[in-house]
């Protein structure tokens, strides 16, 4: 992650989610699992650099591909 990155958006993907539940278990005050136990995004607009850091951390471990995080600036 650039060390210039104030801002991001956070989201799942959930036509590739598998339901593993890293997201969840790896970042929970930014993840939720949703009924079905498919990874959801708590929150989607980040601007505090720990959480942008850990959803970065949840992109790179996520099995499927599906946690998406978009620098903004």
């Amino acid at each position: 992650m650039a060390a210039s990155v104030t801002r991001a958006h956070l989201a799942v993907d959930k036509a590739e989610c598998q339901g593993a539940g890293l997201c969840h278990a790896l970042a929970p005050e930014l993840f939720r699992l949703d009924p079905q136990g498919f990874g959801e995004a708590v929150v989607s607009d980040l601007d505090d650099p720990d959480d942008i850091e850990a959803a970065d951390s949840v992109v790179g471990g996520c099995p499927a591909a599906a946690v998406l995080l978009t620098y903004l600036d």
